[in-house]
C-alpha cells in the first residue's frame, strides 16, 4: 500500500516514516526552541544535570525514548552557528565537524562549558584552547570560528542534513 501508485501501490505514507519524521521534529523544536512551553517542560525533567546528547533513556516516558532514538540518528546534522556563544562548548556541534565530545574524545571532559567561556579580550583565547583541545583542533577553530559578538541573545541553530 505504501508503494507508489506507479509501481502498484496505493501511494500512502508509511506510517513508520511518519513516526520517524514527527519525532525528529519535536527532536528539532526540543533542540532549537526555548519560549516553548513544552520544550521547557521536557527540557526540565530529562535533562537531569545532563546536555540533552548524553542524556540516557532510562526509566522515562514513551515520547522521550523516541526523543532519544531520533537524537541519535539527527543531532550530528544540526549545527550550531556561533552568535552569542551560548553554545555548549562538549556537547553542541559548533565547528561543522560535530560535538568536540565525540571528535575529543580522549580530551573531553563531561562539565558543562558555554563557547564564551573560551573568549578573551572579543577573541578565541589561543591558550585555554590549547589546554582542553588537541593542537589540530585549535588551530582549525581559530582559523574557521568567528568569535561571540555581544549583540547577539543565542546561538542559531541550522540544519545540516541531505534531507
Amino acid at each position: 500500500m505504501c508503494f507508489p501508485k506507479e509501481e502498484g501501490g496505493l501511494g500512502f505514507s508509511s506510517l513508520h516514516d511518519v513516526s520517524k519524521a514527527f519525532s525528529a521534529k519535536l527532536w528539532w523544536n526540543f533542540r532549537t526552541t526555548t519560549t516553548s512551553l513544552w520544550a521547557s517542560y521536557m527540557w526540565n525533567k530529562y535533562r537531569r544535570k545532563k546536555h540533552p546528547t548524553v542524556s540516557k533513556r532510562q526509566g522515562a516516558s514513551h515520547t522521550w525514548r523516541k526523543l532519544i532514538t531520533s537524537r541519535d540518528e539527527i543531532e550530528h546534522n544540526i549545527w550550531w552557528q556561533v552568535k552569542a556563544g551560548n553554545s555548549s562548548f562538549w556537547f553542541d556541534n559548533w565547528t561543522k565537524l560535530g560535538a568536540l565530545w565525540h571528535v575529543e574524545n580522549t580530551n573531553a571532559r563531561e562539565e558543562e562549558l558555554e563557547v564564551n567561556s573560551f573568549i578573551y579580550q572579543g577573541n578565541l583565547d589561543r591558550v585555554k584552547l590549547l589546554s582542553r583541545l588537541l593542537e589540530e583542533m585549535k588551530k582549525y577553530i581559530m582559523e574557521s570560528i568567528k568569535p561571540p559578538v555581544e549583540d547577539y541573545i543565542n546561538d542559531v541553530a541550522w540544519w545540516m542534513g541531505s534531507t
